[in-house]
């Protein structure tokens, strides 16, 4: 069985207009910014990526034949427990809100993605800091930023599911 993940930040939901926004008034005070986290609830209220929809689409109909299971992979960004907490309940509210109903993982940095990686399995991340450990440990990563086409990431999708369903994800 083939596994999907797909990263929420930077590729479902618009954290990068958030952090731009928030950085350009805060003087790129990173603790500030994870304060907005804790008060601000800002991941709760993140716009879709363009392109998220074609995604979602795909993944769903991956997801309709059976052998791809679609997952959602997404990093806390902080080894606080408490803050940790804090983000996963509104990434939750967030996959709720707009009726996405895979499976949640999360998981406190972006190294750790890497754990998820097995032969088949395909991550589809906006960072390279998640994609190369990803790879490195075995799965077939796509990155996939702001700049990056939605049909460039779908065609190399497609390419690797091909591939992975030619050496037997099937069975």
């Amino acid at each position: 069985m083939i596994t999907l993940y797909l990263d929420m930040d930077g590729v479902l939901c618009n954290f990068y207009k958030a952090f731009s926004v928030y950085k350009t008034e805060h003087a790129e005070d990173h603790v500030r910014f994870r304060d907005a986290v804790m008060e601000g609830k800002i991941f709760e209220n993140l716009e879709k990526m363009p392109g998220a929809d074609l995604l979602l689409e795909k993944a769903a109909l991956f997801s309709s034949w059976g052998y791809i299971d679609v997952q959602i992979l997404t990093s806390l960004g902080t080894y606080d427990v408490e803050r940790g907490e804090e983000a996963k309940r509104q990434k939750l509210l967030w996959l709720k809100k707009h009726n996405i109903p895979y499976t949640a993982n999360f998981v406190r940095s972006k190294s750790e993605k890497a754990l998820y990686a097995h032969k088949f399995s395909i991550l589809v991340d906006d960072s390279i800091g998640c994609i190369d450990p990803f790879n490195e440990a075995g799965g077939n990563g796509i990155l996939h930023t702001y700049e990056t086409p939605t049909h460039t990431t779908l065609w190399n999708l497609n390419k690797i599911v091909s591939e992975l369903n030619a050496i037997g994800a099937k069975s």
